[in-house]
């Protein structure tokens, strides 16, 4: 069709068909938004934030992994080490990508080395890989 005959379909357009037209396209737009957070994860991490929790076998730690919405994976190993009524207490090690089984194991190794030396100051403070990273009294109080 040339542009002249679309002109002529539109100054023939009534009131009532533009309505209908209006009405078709104002459904349409937010049925497409639905649609797209329904059956698209990645469309849907824009909006939303994601949290699991899972235990790492044969160990007493577990591993949380949240994104914020439309942000990366941040994933957590957390070590509980005390309880008080309903509280727990955990400390953890966050790292930007998903360590694999053995990876999270020996983390979790390292989590129990840092809670026997703030429950024990006669072992020794533990190290940390990549560094010559080490937990000084002063940060550690725990009666």
């Amino acid at each position: 069709m040339k542009m002249a005959e679309w002109l002529s379909h539109l100054k023939g357009m009534t009131f009532r068909n533009v309505g209908v037209i209006l009405a078709l396209v104002a459904v349409a737009i937010p049925g497409y938004l639905v649609y797209r957070l329904a059956t698209d994860d990645q469309f849907a991490s824009v909006f939303f934030s994601t949290y699991s929790e899972e235990t790492i076998p044969a160990t007493d730690c577990f591993i949380r992994i949240a994104s914020v919405s439309g942000g990366h994976e941040d994933y957590r190993i957390s070590r509980p080490f005390a309880y008080s009524s309903r509280d727990r207490w955990v400390i953890s090690i966050e790292t930007p990508e998903q360590p694999n089984a053995d990876q999270a194991v020996a983390l979790c190794n390292k989590l129990g080395e840092v809670i026997a030396y703030a429950r024990d100051r006669s072992k020794p403070s533990p190290s940390f890989p990549g560094g010559d990273i080490k937990i000084f009294p002063e940060v550690i109080r725990i009666q």
